[in-house]
């Protein structure tokens, strides 16, 4: 990106935003855990929000705050600078669903299990790690209009897997509900 675009902040003003968003994704993901609960197990709270404890359903936990973070952001630079955001903001969204998944595999491989503790390192790093990650790419990254079409158009994909696999997951462990072994939205 063209840090002289002048509708893209400015590095200290960026810096801001990332730490804001780090907060708001940690907070607002550490809530999303709950909202299927909290909201009578509702099928269409379902699909934004865990509705078991699967490795799969948790990841939505490091989609949804993101993205409602990078909307906001891209909405509140201007036009220009949301264009210059969107690849930074699509990378990141793919990555930190990928890294949170791939983290707990890698420790509870070496742990020979799952760890709660482990659990909210996994969710903090890949926040932290994220925010990092888009601070790279939008200091960085210059998006061209092809670039904003592909980015936008792969994170409506991921939005649509994680949909998808919710109310129809395919029968492997990254799907199961280690608690109860079942799989995705529950049949009402």
């Amino acid at each position: 990106m063209n840090a002289r675009t002048r509708d893209v902040p400015d590095n200290q003003r960026l810096l801001r935003v990332i730490v804001f968003g780090a907060v708001f994704m940690t907070l607002f993901g550490s809530a999303l855990h709950f909202f299927y609960g909290w909201f009578g197990q509702s099928t269409l709270v379902g699909l934004l929000a865990p509705v078991n404890e699967s490795i799969w359903e948790h990841a939505k936990l490091v989609f949804l705050p993101p993205l409602l973070w990078y909307c906001f952001v891209a909405l509140s630079v201007g036009r220009g600078g949301s264009y210059e955001l969107a690849g930074a903001s699509a990378v990141v969204l793919w990555f930190m669903p990928l890294f949170q998944i791939a983290f707990y595999y890698a420790y509870a491989a070496i742990a020979h299990g799952d760890l709660f503790v482990m659990d909210i390192v996994d969710f903090t790093l890949a926040v932290v790690l994220g925010q990092i990650l888009f601070y790279q790419l939008t200091t960085r990254l210059h998006c061209s209009r092809r670039g904003r079409v592909a980015a936008l158009l792969s994170v409506i994909a991921l939005a649509g897997i994680f949909v998808v696999f919710t109310l129809l997951p395919p029968h492997v462990p990254l799907f199961m509900d280690p608690t109860n072994g079942t799989y995705g939205l529950p049949m009402k």
